[in-house]
C-alpha cells in the first residue's frame, strides 16, 4: 500500500518507480523481524529515501534504516528502564490497568514508547504485561 501511495504522490505508475524488488523484500523482512516498525510511515520513509538517493550502488534496507534512525531496539534493559520511568510518572493509568481496564494497556505502551526512542512496540507490550502481572 505504501508503494502505491508513493507512486500516486509522484504521479507515476508502480512500474515507473525503479524500485528493486529485492529492496521491497528487504523492507518487508525487516518489518517481519521487528527491526523496524511495521507501519506505512516507516515503509514510506525507507522507500522514499531509496528512490531519492544518489547512491551508485543499491543500498541494503537495513543499512538505510540504521542511517535514518528507524531500527527498533528489543534491548530488554532499555525497555525496562523506559517502563520504570513510565510507571513512576503515570500512576493513574497503571491503576486503571491493574483495576481491570485492559484498554489502558495501549496507553501504557504508548507512554513507554514516547519515553524510549526506537523501542519495539511488541516487546514493550510483552514486557509490560509480564511486569504488571
Amino acid at each position: 500500500e505504501a508503494i502505491r501511495e508513493i507512486a500516486s504522490e509522484r504521479g507515476q505508475r508502480l512500474s515507473e518507480l525503479q524500485l528493486a524488488p529485492s529492496f521491497v523484500v528487504g523492507v518487508a523482512k525487516l518489518a517481519a523481524e521487528g527491526k523496524i516498525g511495521a507501519n506505512k510511515e516507516t515503509t514510506k520513509t525507507l522507500i522514499n529515501s531509496a528512490l531519492g538517493g544518489n547512491a551508485t550502488q543499491p543500498v541494503e534496507p537495513e543499512i538505510m534504516a540504521e542511517s535514518l534512525g528507524l531500527i527498533q531496539t528489543t534491548d530488554v534493559g532499555a525497555i525496562d528502564a523506559a517502563i520504570d520511568a513510565m510507571i513512576a510518572s503515570n500512576p493513574k493509568s497503571l491503576q486503571d490497568y491493574q483495576g481491570g481496564k485492559q484498554a489502558a494497556l495501549g496507553s501504557l505502551v504508548g507512554m513507554t514508547m514516547k519515553l524510549g526512542k526506537g523501542l519495539n512496540a511488541r516487546t514493550v507490550q510483552e514486557r509490560l504485561k509480564e511486569r504488571l502481572k
